[in-house]
């Protein structure tokens, strides 16, 4: 928004993310995943799940001398959020996570996903539906959840996450996507979809990359992510 200074100017001030949204660190990873993974993924894939030898304390962390550290082999965790609108299109993130497939399927060695999507609202039935028959035909290096969150744990999961998309679309062209200022806040890099106004808020190339189609989104995750 644009206000006035004392010499008649106006600035314009940015929305900033709350404070206690920041990077998540190992011990407070391991805690979520001990409280969510359960409710959030009850049938992860044995894929997801490191060998025995690795001892692990979850899916994403390792005990070392008593003390929790992320695993190297651990999964890539995408965090998205939504209000399952027809505002956001995630059959472009379904195109996506094809390609992604197909990357890993060329033996591109890129690390296993975990895609999480947090909200409610009335199209989340369909798209589960479509993540189901991809996961059963189609995908094996790729889980997909969608799950409500606590408020409180929202911002934990967020700071574990390695890229955050943004399918956000104003019909408007002026509201800017707050879940992006959340994603910087907690240091994720932001892969977002393309409209009027998200150059106000997302410059690509340098604070994140913007994107139109799942085809785009896709190449966007594959280059974003380290190999494994």
């Amino acid at each position: 928004m644009g206000r006035a200074n004392e010499r008649g100017h106006r600035a314009i001030l940015h929305d900033r993310p709350p404070t206690h949204f920041s990077r998540t660190g190992a011990i407070h990873q391991a805690d979520l995943c001990r409280r969510l993974i359960p409710d959030l993924c009850p049938e992860l894939p044995e894929s997801f799940l490191p060998g025995e030898s690795s001892q692990p304390e979850t899916a994403f962390t390792i005990l070392k001398a008593g003390m929790p550290e992320l695993r190297p082999d651990r999964p890539a965790l995408l965090l998205s959020s939504t209000s399952w609108t027809a505002d956001e299109d995630f059959s472009l993130l379904l195109t996506a996570l094809d390609k992604y497939q197909e990357a890993i399927n060329t033996e591109t060695k890129l690390p296993k996903l975990l895609v999480v999507i947090t909200g409610k609202g009335a199209l989340r039935k369909p798209f589960e539906k479509a993540v189901a028959e991809r996961e059963k035909l189609r995908w094996t290096d790729i889980c997909v959840r969608c799950h409500f969150l606590p408020a409180k744990d929202y911002p934990t999961l967020l700071g574990c996450a390695d890229l955050g998309v943004s399918l956000h679309t104003s019909s408007s062209g002026r509201d800017l996507p707050m879940k992006v200022v959340d994603m910087f806040g907690c240091g994720v890099p932001v892969l977002a979809k393309g409209f009027g106004c998200i150059d106000e808020l997302v410059k690509h190339g340098e604070n994140g990359l913007v994107f139109d189609t799942g085809e785009e989104l896709g190449q966007q995750m594959i280059v974003s992510l380290p190999l494994s």
